[in-house]
This record gives structure tokens, C-alpha cells and sequence, in this order.
């Protein structure tokens, strides 16, 4: 990994990596209006959500172990590719997830998905990630531009 973004509990080890909190994003728990949970009352609660499928997406980690966030432990998952991919699957009905509001807002404003709340908020840090033996001006440059200049789908900025 020369750089990345990567959540607060998501922080490979075994790696000499630095870090920086670029702010929280506010992750929303959304169904299709045809899947079961879409009639049932808010809140969701884990035992009810352990028996639909989740959708998951992939770990995309190279050289560190891979990791499988937001799935309880028994319940089947459906294993995508990234976020797109994700709300496209929960789109047609094949499974529950959280997704960023951001990328969701207009499928919930439009009916196509229903959010279906957590018993909390719930909000995951993001930090940019880079090696620390990466030391080049470039680098320096695109850190700092990334770092001050707040990203529109942060909730918080740091």
C-alpha cells in the first residue's frame, strides 16, 4: 500500500504506516422496500438482522490478513466489490447492510431503499493511511491537500 483511506478499526499491523483522521462518515442501514425488513419496526435489532443476508464488501489488502467489517458472526453474506456494487445488491433486495449516507441519500429520498435505523448513529472514523518509508515530496504534497481540504462526504471533518 503506498497510501489509502482506511477506517479507525481497520488499521493493518505488521506494517510501518502512519495515519491521519481525515473525519467520520455516518453509515445508514438500508433495505429495498420488498425485503422483510423493510416492514418491520425501527429500530433493527443484531438477533434480527443475523438471520438476513448481509451484504459485505471485499477486503481489497494485498499483503495483510483480510478483514470482513459489519457482519455478525452466523449470518450469511453476500461479498461485493465496493460500495456501488453494494447498494446496487441491497437495491434489488439481496441482502442488508450499512452504506454511507451520502452515497444512498437519493435512493432513500426517492423510496428505492428505506432506511431502517440502528438502535445508535452509527459513524466510522476514516484515516488516510501512507508508509512511512514513502517520504517523497509528492506524496507530502497530496497528504496535506487531502488533510485540509474537507472531503464533502465527511459528516465531521477533523
Amino acid at each position: 500500500m503506498g497510501s489509502g483511506l482506511i477506517s479507525r478499526n481497520n488499521v493493518p499491523t505488521g506494517r510501518e504506516l502512519a495515519t491521519a483522521p481525515m473525519g467520520d462518515i455516518e453509515l445508514v442501514n438500508a433495505v429495498a422496500p420488498e425485503h422483510p425488513l423493510a416492514r418491520l419496526p425501527d429500530p433493527i435489532s443484531d438477533k434480527t438482522l443475523r438471520v438476513h443476508r448481509g451484504t459485505v464488501v471485499r477486503d481489497t489488502a494485498r499483503s495483510e490478513p483480510k478483514m470482513t467489517l459489519g457482519v455478525r458472526t452466523v449470518q450469511p453474506a453476500l461479498i461485493v466489490a465496493d460500495f456501488e456494487a453494494k447498494s446496487a445488491a441491497q437495491l434489488c433486495g439481496l441482502g442488508v447492510g450499512a452504506l454511507p449516507r451520502y452515497l444512498i441519500a437519493d435512493d432513500i429520498e426517492a423510496g428505492r431503499l428505506i432506511h431502517k435505523p440502528f438502535a445508535k448513529a452509527y459513524y466510522e472514523t476514516i484515516q488516510l493511511a501512507w508508509r512511512l518509508e514513502n517520504k517523497g515530496k509528492a506524496l507530502a504534497g497530496l497528504r496535506d491537500e487531502i488533510l485540509t481540504v474537507p472531503a464533502p462526504w465527511l459528516v465531521r471533518a477533523n
